[in-house]
């Protein structure tokens, strides 16, 4: 996989035969990457899953009072 802002779509990379493809965004252990280079979308993915986390947490708590 490759990516970049800059990337020549006609040429074809490849590995021994094996083509190697143009994405616009990976996952790679857990972290978003994009071909912008910004760290936006892994921003708002962690926000996201901060906020169901402490949704939950919340929920939790209310249940729980005497």
């Amino acid at each position: 996989m490759t990516f970049g802002a800059r990337t020549n779509r006609n040429s074809a990379l490849k590995i021994g035969n094996t083509p190697i493809e143009y994405v616009s965004s990976f996952k790679y252990l857990g972290c978003n990457f994009a071909k912008s280079g910004s760290f936006l979308t892994m921003r708002r993915h962690l926000v996201n899953q901060a906020n169901k986390a402490l949704h939950l947490l919340y929920k939790r708590l209310y249940t729980c009072k005497p």
